[in-house]
């Protein structure tokens, strides 16, 4: 019994993927914009240091909510 009450355990949390993130979330992890994807796993969508412009770019949430790489200063 003990066997199977484990078994239940270990397949609800593969089914919920572990709770690591809920897809399509999105957050800034340093200087990286990542998204959630529908494994509930962290993709970098872009490096915010690597980012061409006349200016330096930063990693924050938009005016939607989302996050990504923006002129530092851009938001005002």
């Amino acid at each position: 019994m003990k066997y199977v009450g484990m078994m239940l355990i270990a397949l609800a949390l593969s089914a919920t993927g572990c709770g690591v993130c809920v897809a399509e979330a999105t957050r800034c992890q340093g200087q990286t914009a990542q998204i959630c994807d529908s494994r509930g796993r962290w993709q970098t969508v872009m490096d915010c240091d690597a980012v061409q412009g006349d200016s330096v770019f930063s990693c924050v949430e938009d005016a939607d909510g989302d996050h990504t790489c923006l002129p530092e200063g851009g938001m005002e």
